[in-house]
């Protein structure tokens, strides 16, 4: 067993989690291949036996700096997401479909 001082808390990975229907999201602090330099997106599809990430990709580019976490209200039926930026503030994306295959980038709001 890990204790909590011997844990490497440096290695970036999966942060922010939300589930709306099949899909599960998450944020990744670092940019993964296929990605466009900033922190990502990503999906997994709840009825694949096997759980392969999915980039969600954002549309007009834009970076989301330093995710910690992503909520999805309930009032949007799923289909926004507000990702919180650690110190830098907020950002809103939406799916149209609310499949989040890929995303409107509507607002980053720096705080």
């Amino acid at each position: 067993m890990v204790s909590s001082t011997d844990a490497n808390t440096t290695i970036r990975g999966y942060t922010g989690a939300a589930v709306t229907g099949d899909v599960f999201l998450v944020l990744y602090g670092e940019d993964l291949p296929g990605g466009n330099g900033s922190a990502e997106v990503y999906r997994f599809d709840l009825t694949k036996p096997k759980g392969t990430p999915e980039l969600v990709h954002r549309t007009p580019p834009s970076t989301i700096g330093s995710p910690n976490r992503i909520h999805l209200p309930a009032a949007y039926s799923g289909k926004v997401a507000l990702v919180s930026e650690g110190h830098l503030g907020a950002t809103v994306l939406r799916s149209r479909d609310g499949k989040w295959r890929s995303t409107e980038h509507l607002l980053a709001e720096a705080v």
